[in-house]
């Protein structure tokens, strides 16, 4: 499924206005790019996801861009997803084989019912985020971020030659929160629970964890579980 919304085009245009999904299951699809499961690509609107199930779902096969097997979010001017409840598992992307978050939206994960993001991967050789890649792009006038609370991301896997963060992948545009989350049993090359991207200057531009526990991935590198 897509879901699309035009008429915005710049950070002061008006939201398109809400889509809502509850108790829904996502499976087995296919794209040739991106979202697998569900693609959430937009101009500007609100997104709201309870106790929904995406697996099996596969995107691209070639690109970082072509990412989510599971979900793909990208809003060019705002906007805001909440996903609370359900599970992302067993989805596979070139990157983000989970979730990817890439666009200038506020992404909220679990903050009512944490959500369990697990057994998806990433299958480029230089892929970021096996289960979760939140990449966000960074607009004039939008100010994004992700947060991510009592979620569970576990056996996840970014396995190439060059692939980083098996659990969460981050880079700066936005800050990107994770509070009460657990961590465990992913792979990649480096950062095998958490790989940091980060090189920003700004402040407000920075990952948080809080909280929660990082222990047991494998990372064929040097750095086990997660890096700074």
């Amino acid at each position: 499924m897509n879901v699309d919304s035009a008429g915005s085009a710049s950070a002061a245009g008006p939201s398109a206005g809400t889509a809502t999904f509850a108790n829904c299951t996502f499976t087995n699809n296919t794209s040739a790019t991106f979202g697998g499961g569900l693609s959430l690509a937009a101009d500007k609107h609100d997104v709201t996801m309870s106790n929904c199930t995406l697996t099996g779902n596969t995107a691209g096969s070639t690109s970082t861009s072509h990412a989510g097997g599971g979900i793909y979010i990208q809003h060019s001017w705002g906007g805001t997803v909440t996903i609370n409840g359900g599970s992302v598992s067993s989805n596979q992307a070139a990157s983000g084989g989970g979730i990817s978050i890439a666009g200038n939206q506020i992404v909220n994960i679990g903050a009512t019912a944490g959500v369990t993001i697990s057994n998806n991967t990433a299958t480029i050789s230089n892929a970021g985020g096996g289960g979760i890649a939140i990449a966000g792009l960074g607009a004039a006038g939008v100010t994004g971020s992700t947060s991510l609370t009592n979620c569970t991301i576990t056996g996840n896997h970014a396995d190439g030659a060059s692939a980083v963060g098996g659990g969460v992948y981050w880079v700066h545009a936005y800050s990107a929160t994770l509070t009460n989350c657990t961590i465990d049993n992913n792979t990649s090359r480096q950062g095998a629970g958490v790989f940091n991207g980060g090189s920003s200057s700004t402040p407000a531009d920075t990952l948080t964890l809080d909280g929660g526990s990082i222990a047991g991935n494998t990372a064929t590198a040097e750095e086990a579980d997660s890096t700074a």
